[in-house]
């Protein structure tokens, strides 16, 4: 089985995550015929990357449902006339500014998967790029913000 699945790793004919997922299913169901034994390995070695993985599939099924059934446009469109039109370029350095505060109410998977797509959604409403809002959440969120927080467990080690 080993060599099976390199050798079409190598081939590049079937893509390698799929690859990989069939080869880890069968070694699975070959070794550890009973669902207990196949849930016991799978916590023993790979708990923390499969809720990883469960934590960023539901990530990106919100997103799609906000994005695709026009909740982040409604939002943003809803946010942008309680602002004055010129405030459209001042929105990245506000955002810089603001969030490092908001590490503090969110962590940074409701702030990523939440709230940023729709300040994004503000940005280009307003003449803004998406990227530059990004690179202004990351600046205060990830650098000065999430180590800082209550929700980070070394903050009070």
């Amino acid at each position: 089985m080993t060599l099976i699945t390199i050798g079409l790793l190598i081939s590049g004919r079937i893509p390698p995550a799929l690859i990989f997922i069939l080869a880890a299913t069968l070694a699975m169901l070959v070794n550890y015929p009973s669902v207990q034994d196949q849930k016991a390995r799978i916590d023993a070695h790979a708990k923390a990357a499969i809720l990883m993985a469960g934590i960023l599939i539901a990530a990106g099924v919100f997103t799609g449902i906000m994005k695709e059934s026009g909740m982040i446009e409604a939002m943003a469109q809803a946010a942008v006339r309680l602002l004055p039109a010129s405030f459209g370029r001042h929105l990245p350095v506000t955002i810089a500014l603001t969030s490092m505060p908001m590490s503090l109410l969110f962590d940074p998977d409701s702030y990523y998967f939440g709230i940023l797509p729709v300040v994004a959604g503000m940005g280009e409403t307003m003449g803004v790029e998406p990227v530059s809002i990004g690179q202004a959440a990351i600046l205060g969120q990830m650098t000065t913000g999430f180590p800082f927080s209550p929700l980070t467990p070394t903050t009070f080690y």
